[in-house]
């Protein structure tokens, strides 16, 4: 239960902490309407874009944090950060815009959540929102000419940008590393170069384990194709299929391709090339490809092995915004749609929390246990760098503070991994490790 929630820029995190909305709908009603200290008083009265997005996606990540409401999740967070962007050069006028904007989408929110317990009738796809006020829509959401390839199109390239998003950092004011360079999963430029890439020469392969969905959604009119597509999207069996199928299109066209076995020149009489030939058959469970079809697939396997090869090195090219991937990053990659966006903030804001708490080495051990955190280690690392990789600062009074023996000399990192030697660091924080740790004196 939460009561008399009042969200100001000092109250609410960078990203998202562990808020839920648990309730009753009449209660709910009331953290919303009441007047002074309800959402939507605090969203009229919030000083700063950056206000707004924090309160909108604070509300967004807990009424769809369910692992199965990802693709919902995500939609609103899209248009949440459409209604609350910066615009007309960051003004009084335009904060007053987005203002107008986010309550739009807060009332529709609150309706959403009334809806789940209250009438079927209140439900809506996030971009119905834009039906109840001047919410602006992302580019190309909601348009009547879309098919159903595009709008597929578009859930992909959201889902695979939201898990870069919880991550993202900006360059350090000191350089971490001999380069200063952000790593590739941290900088929102190899993301558009990653995405960039994925639609040009990916997601029309992903499009392929979809066909079915798609002719019944261009059956549909426009304006309901999004919405059955994502209820044939989201769902933990369609969650699974969705994943699976990612993998597969991912491994026809990045993975390379051994060729098969070379069938042996034909040699002796008849009967014995039919022994042969059943001798084959049992051990391979397979019919032995005549020279003619080794040479035909041979050249396929062949062909698509130099574009996959040409594709991950478009990936990998040098950039001067960031490091980029290593050829033992591709799986890395490639499971970076199955990340949850929310989880891996979850984690970020825990690990902050943990820092700033004291850096306690149990209350760190006892986290990470069972998890891995390795990439919101690295992201909180280099959001974070004085509070993650410097010595905490003493006060004027004391030399080593109040309890100066219980203050640690040393960076939290240091403090928290000491225990670990460089083999035990490298397998637990692969990514921290080759970026960070590798480089610590």
């Amino acid at each position: 239960m939460i009561e008399n929630l009042v969200i100001t820029s000092d109250t609410l995190p960078t990203h998202s902490e562990n808020f839920a909305l648990s309730a009753e709908p009449a209660d709910l009603m009331a953290m919303f309407d009441t007047p002074g200290s309800g959402l939507i008083d605090s969203v009229r009265k919030a000083p700063s874009h950056k206000t707004l997005e924090r309160i909108l996606s604070t509300i967004i990540q807990s009424l769809f944090a369910g692992p199965d409401e990802a693709l919902t999740r995500d939609g609103y967070l899209a248009i949440a950060g459409e209604a609350t962007k910066v615009t007309q050069g960051g003004t009084p006028e335009g904060l007053d815009k987005s203002r107008e904007a986010t309550v739009v989408l807060v009332q529709h929110l609150r309706r959403k959540y009334a809806g789940k317990t209250l009438s079927p009738a209140l439900k809506k796809t996030p971009e119905e929102a834009l039906s109840d006020g001047a919410l602006p829509s992302e580019q190309g959401a909601g348009d009547s000419s879309e098919t159903s390839k595009d709008i597929l199109l578009r859930i992909f390239s959201r889902s695979v940008k939201r898990p870069f998003d919880a991550l993202s950092a900006k360059p350090p004011a000191e350089p971490i590393g001999a380069s200063g360079k952000l790593p590739f999963l941290l900088s929102p430029v190899f993301a558009e170069h990653f995405i960039g890439i994925l639609e040009k020469e990916f997601f029309t392969l992903l499009l392929q384990y979809f066909r079915g969905v798609m002719v019944q959604a261009d059956n549909l009119p426009a304006d309901q194709r999004e919405e059955f597509i994502l209820s044939k999207l989201e769902g933990r069996k369609q969650q699974t299929f969705l994943k699976e199928s990612w993998q597969g299109a991912w491994k026809d066209l990045m993975d390379i391709k051994k060729l098969p076995k070379k069938p042996e020149a034909s040699t002796g009489g008849m009967l014995k090339k039919m022994i042969k030939k059943i001798d084959s058959r049992q051990s391979t469970g397979a019919r032995e490809l005549t020279p003619e079809q080794w040479e035909t697939k041979k050249t396929e396997i062949e062909a698509g092995n130099k574009k996959a090869k040409k594709i991950w090195k478009e990936i990998c090219r040098e950039s001067d915004d960031y490091l980029p991937p290593e050829d033992t990053d591709k799986t890395l990659l490639r499971d970076m749609f199955g990340r949850s966006p929310s989880g891996l903030e979850k984690q970020i804001t825990a690990l902050h929390q943990i820092v700033t708490q004291g850096g306690s080495v149990p209350a760190f051990e006892i986290y990470i246990k069972s998890r891995n955190v390795d990439l919101a280690f690295l992201a909180a690392t280099f959001r974070h760098p004085d509070l993650f990789l410097k010595a905490p600062k003493v006060n004027e009074d004391n030399e080593t503070g109040d309890d100066g023996d219980d203050i640690p000399k040393i960076s939290f990192i240091k403090n928290v991994l000491k225990g670990y030697d460089d083999t035990l660091r490298r397998q637990s924080f692969p990514l921290l490790y080759r970026y960070v740790l590798s480089g610590l004196s």
